[in-house]
């Protein structure tokens, strides 16, 4: 925002599971951050494998909307939290073919990485959560798309390699909630979360974020 804050602004841009773990992170941590989404939340619910407002979908569409967001003086963020990936590596039923191709990933990664950083913008990135083969392709499997839990493994990786030469933070959400439970005892449905494991989720960014701001205040005093 263009206004003067009293609390750092935190913009989320994630895909569904951010939507799912966003209504806890803003409420735990109110009162130590304003955190912001894109708008529409009641909309992305409705199908969340279709990315609609604060389901940001594809790192395509992450590229292509923060080109168009920062261009407008009205966000800057003390901190931009990013994911994408789930969408990415949707694969078409009948030609097998991913949405998003593994170098095009990385490019648009890369990108967005540099937008950000021209309008000054520091960046956190959380990791892809993970895919079950047998629960995602199983008797609940969408109709049109599968996913592997290989694709999202090279996926992850290629990121990681992106934030750590761009020098970006990284919140590891994937190795945090596989140590949760039992796959059975994580998700809900294909891909999404139960809601217990939403909130852990949302407690786990939140302390990653409360290290953040200690870290970011020290720095300022020159600590």
């Amino acid at each position: 925002m263009s206004e003067t804050k009293s609390e750092p602004l935190i913009y989320i841009m994630g895909d569904s599971i951010s939507v799912h773990y966003g209504t806890y992170l803003e409420a735990y941590t109110k009162g130590q951050f304003h955190v912001m989404r894109r708008s529409g939340d009641t909309v992305a619910k409705t199908n969340l494998d279709i990315p609609q407002g604060s389901n940001t979908g594809d790192s395509t569409r992450l590229l292509e909307y923060v080109q168009a967001r920062l261009k407008l003086a009205d966000l800057r963020p003390d901190l931009l939290v990013m994911n994408c990936g789930l969408h990415d590596i949707k694969r078409d039923v009948k030609t097998q073919r991913l949405q998003v191709p593994l170098e095009t990933y990385a490019s648009n990664l890369e990108q967005v990485l540099t937008v950000a950083r021209s309008h000054h913008i520091e960046v956190a990135w959380v990791r892809t959560t993970h895919c079950v083969d047998a629960i995602h392709n199983g008797m609940h499997a969408p109709a049109d798309f599968r996913r592997l839990a290989a694709d999202n493994e090279k996926y992850n990786q290629a990121a990681d390699q992106v934030m750590q030469s761009g020098g970006v933070s990284m919140i590891d959400l994937n190795g945090f909630t596989r140590n949760l439970g039992s796959d059975e005892e994580l998700f809900c449905d294909h891909v999404h979360f139960k809601e217990n494991i939403r909130q852990l989720q949302a407690a786990f960014i939140a302390g990653w974020l409360s290290l953040w701001i200690q870290h970011r205040a020290c720095s300022h005093k020159g600590v």
